[in-house]
């Protein structure tokens, strides 16, 4: 496989995405027929309700980019986050000594019973060398904590060190540019939260995750100033955009909202690589377009009275 062909194939699936019209009519949608709506509309392929719906079309998603990859050690990227929310909880298990066998959140990298294994067991055999490695450091890395915040903060760290390492010596733009613009959008809401919860800075520090743009001295300066000087602090980074950000959440103090503006921040700087017809970026765009559509899906449903102004815009 080469990239050309790969990002055909995506641009051939494209008008497959759910776009404004349907999620217009999803909004409409009565609870009772929203399942077999979705169907109709060619999303997901099985399932006994909405969640596992949604399950099914993101594991066909992890299918499509298993297949058409050039490169599939860092397509795999894609799906770390993933592997995050499995390893989390299994070492949370671990530390609450209450193990439940059956949790497994699907399309990550590491498969149920192999990551079972090494966490719970310490066997890493049935892994590649790769994951054997990164693992084998983040268990001597959690020996000792007993706090399942700074264990969950560990594991994010470790997932974007493993991320930094592998994009080090290539040239994959698309990817370098999300996962700083990532880190750096994590560390905010992780500001405005800990101020929230009148947390010490050195509580802020243990959730920073490094390799973002913005280094952690600029939050340590304005940890516990007022939210004009945050703002100040903060306008000279990606274009005044989290300064934006965070202007209007001052006003409004909608954490959701914050959240979803960044969420919308990152499609749209993903934007400018979907047309690298000889690049990742067009099939990493579909791959957050998709994750952006699923989780519009989630909201719609939940939602009493939803429209699409509550949705992220793709």
């Amino acid at each position: 496989m080469n990239y050309p062909y790969a990002n055909g194939y995506i641009k051939a699936i494209e008008d497959k995405l759910l776009d404004k019209s349907k999620l217009a009519k999803l909004c409409k949608t009565e609870k009772r027929d929203f399942y077999q709506a979705l169907l109709d509309m060619g999303y997901g392929s099985k399932g006994s309700d909405i969640e596992e719906l949604i399950e099914s079309e993101l594991a066909d998603l992890r299918e499509i980019i298993d297949e058409i990859t050039p490169e599939k050690k860092y397509t795999d990227l894609f799906f770390l986050a993933i592997d995050a929310i499995n390893i989390k909880a299994y070492y949370k298990m671990k530390l609450l000594g209450k193990i439940d066998p059956d949790f497994y959140t699907k399309t990550g990298n590491l498969p149920k019973d192999k990551l079972q294994k090494a966490i719970f067991e310490n066997d890493y055999s049935n892994l590649s060398k790769t994951y054997q490695k990164f693992l084998i450091e983040l268990d001597e890395d959690l020996k000792g904590i007993e706090n399942p915040r700074t264990l969950s903060a560990k594991i994010d760290n470790a997932i974007f060190n493993f991320i930094h390492d592998s994009l080090f010596l290539t040239y994959k733009p698309a990817l370098k540019t999300y996962f700083k613009l990532t880190a750096d959008f994590k560390n905010t809401l992780s500001l405005i939260r800990s101020r929230k919860l009148n947390w010490e800075l050195n509580e802020f520090e243990e959730m920073f995750i490094a390799n973002g743009e913005i280094p952690f001295a600029v939050f340590e300066s304005v940890y516990s100033e007022s939210e004009e000087k945050i703002l100040l602090a903060f306008r000279n980074f990606h274009q005044e955009k989290i300064y934006s950000g965070l202007k209007r959440y001052f006003e409004n103090e909608d954490l959701d909202a914050l959240e979803n503006y960044f969420d919308i921040l990152l499609l749209d700087a993903m934007k400018a690589y979907r047309y690298d017809s000889l690049g990742i970026g067009p099939m990493f765009y579909y791959y957050l377009v998709k994750q952006a559509e699923a989780k519009n899906i989630k909201i719609i449903y939940a939602s009493e009275d939803p429209d699409l102004s509550s949705l992220i815009e793709y």
